[in-house]
């Protein structure tokens, strides 16, 4: 006799409770059971369950568990093992509709007596007279079977205290080796989703120092252009804060004096002498008091936001760099870090939650965009390929840079870059935890 079938007999004497839980959860094992719940496990008028759950998700079943002390296959044991299920039976048939509407239609009875298979299907007949359309016996040696069956190495140690062999172990992690690990894995991604999500809304409430946005091209600038360009970002708040409603950055060439055969003949190393510029504005309401109604409308889904009408424009920030023309990316800021103190309005990084963003560039460059990115505070705004965007015609006043750049041709042709599936702006959406690029302790 197996160590599973003696525990079987006494191990679990006087513990209903125990009993019960130990069958619900190798019904739970079985194939085409599911929602399976314990009626009243610590006892108590149960209504005539024990176990409630359905079949293939439609036929509702009953169950009842009725396992005697010290239990053995003598004709006392079988009898009183009978009288429990036909007690429980009959109880079963009187249970009410639920709120589906169901009926109980399938019973199924756990015993640890020995019964014979001409006992069970005696009683699966008397279920059958009695208007289910199906039953299931489970007796000592058919829960023994399953206990010593993978599926249920676990819920015999946890309930009969019988460890897994060494062949079992094996025979255990075999079948559900990966299973396990898939869900160590999807609960420590929960734990770092949570982290994640936690991190960022305590950081979405400090103020932006950076936005950075990173143009790649298909070829270098010096291919496409012969390295002239100008590149605009533009992004509208849906609220204004303290009177900042909009922002630019854009970055544009300094006129080229070393066009790109003389500097593919110089050296990799070599100083390139051509050069560029970067500048950031601020839309800001003249009269924020006065100018509330306003501000507080979201730029039209179906227009383009004006921002001459409302604002007034002022420079945050320039800067000067070398400009490589053998370079496939194009690079604009927008700052407000402080130095000593912070100057002028800013906002915070939740205050870019659904924000408005369009793009404006110069035609030539349009067409060779392979990918946008948008980040702020280290967390990815915004992150669209070239299937993503949709080039259309605008005009130079769209850009807003100082009056000082003699060399621009404002009769040029100027694309503003819209979403390939949306009529109007791009828009991040926090709802979703954006991506951080660096790590917390970085």
């Amino acid at each position: 006799m197996s160590e599973t079938n003696r525990q079987l007999k006494d191990k679990l004497n006087s513990s209903q409770a125990m009993r019960e839980r130990m069958c619900i959860d190798l019904l739970s094992t079985e194939p085409h059971f599911s929602e399976v719940k314990p009626r009243l496990p610590q006892g108590g008028p149960d209504g005539g369950r024990d176990i409630e759950a359905l079949y293939k998700a439609n036929l509702r079943v009953v169950g009842a568990v009725g396992f005697v002390n010290d239990a053995s296959n003598t004709n006392e044991h079988r009898n009183q093992a009978r009288t429990k299920f036909a007690d429980d039976l009959q109880a079963a048939t009187a249970i009410p509709i639920d709120h589906h509407r169901r009926v109980p239609r399938f019973f199924v009875f756990f015993t640890n007596v020995g019964l014979t298979p001409s006992i069970i299907t005696e009683l699966q007949n008397d279920a059958i007279d009695a208007g289910m359309e199906a039953c299931e016996v489970y007796d000592r040696e058919r829960l023994r079977l399953l206990l010593d069956s993978t599926r249920g190495y676990a819920i015999r140690q946890r309930y009969l205290d019988i460890p897994l062999t060494d062949a079992e172990q094996k025979v255990f992690f075999d079948n559900w080796g990966e299973q396990i690990q898939a869900v160590i894995s999807r609960g420590i991604d929960t734990v770092q989703s949570t982290t994640s999500r936690l991190l960022f809304l305590a950081e979405a409430q400090v103020p932006v120092d950076t936005i950075s946005v990173t143009v790649k091209l298909r070829k270098p600038l010096g291919e496409i252009s012969g390295g002239s360009f100008l590149f605009q970002a533009s992004i509208w708040l849906r609220t204004h804060v303290d009177g900042l409603l909009s922002l630019t950055c854009s970055s544009i060439s300094d006129p080229i004096v070393v066009p790109m055969e003389q500097v593919l003949q110089q050296p990799p190393n070599h100083f390139p002498p051509n050069r560029q510029r970067g500048f950031s504005y601020a839309g800001l309401m003249p009269d924020t008091p006065e100018h509330d109604r306003d501000a507080n409308q979201s730029p039209d889904e179906e227009d383009d936001p004006s921002p001459d009408d409302v604002l007034v424009w002022k420079q945050r920030g320039e800067s000067h760099g070398v400009l490589d023309i053998r370079d496939q990316y194009i690079r604009a800021h927008y700052g407000s870090e402080p130095f000593i103190e912070r100057f002028g309005p800013t906002f915070r990084l939740i205050d870019l939650h659904r924000c408005f963003i369009l793009f404006e560039c110069s035609a030539a460059v349009s067409p060779h965009i392979d990918e946008i990115r948008v980040t702020a505070n280290q967390y990815e705004l915004l992150q669209r390929v070239a299937s993503d965007l949709r080039p259309e015609p605008c005009d130079f006043s769209r850009f807003h840079l100082p009056d000082d750049l003699d060399h621009l041709d404002h009769s040029d042709d100027w694309h503003v870059i819209r979403p390939s599936d949306l009529p109007s702006n791009f828009s991040p959406d926090f709802n979703r935890t954006p991506r951080r690029w660096l790590p917390v302790d970085a």
